[in-house]
């Protein structure tokens, strides 16, 4: 049960992280550009300003998702009194993984 609340509360997490991100780096392009975003499929927009405006966007995304999956982790290790069981088995292989010499990030196993 423990896993399915886990997927359930940062799939949940992760989805309202999304819509944040992009509503902001929306909201922060046409503030500061004073025009909407285009799409890049668009034959208007030029090539950098698609460019710059993915960068930004993804940036934001990738930022608010880490951070909402973190208190989602956070959440649950209070709630359960122990982390996400996909948490520490994913970090257990890669301590595994790191051992070999298969990676170079520094690995931190949970406990």
């Amino acid at each position: 049960m423990g896993n399915l609340v886990w997927k359930v509360l940062s799939m949940g997490a992760g989805i309202v992280a999304s819509k944040i991100a992009t509503t902001t780096a929306t909201k922060t392009w046409k503030m500061t550009t004073g025009k909407s975003p285009r799409s890049a499929k668009d034959p208007n927009a030029s090539i950098i300003e698609a460019a710059i405006y993915a960068a930004i966007s993804t940036g934001a995304l990738a930022a608010a998702k880490m951070y909402a999956e973190r208190r989602a982790a956070d959440y649950f290790t209070k709630s359960a009194g122990h982390p996400p069981q996909a948490l520490v088995k994913r970090a257990e292989e890669e301590a595994k993984e790191a051992q070999k010499g298969k990676s170079q990030a520094p690995v931190v196993v949970m406990e």
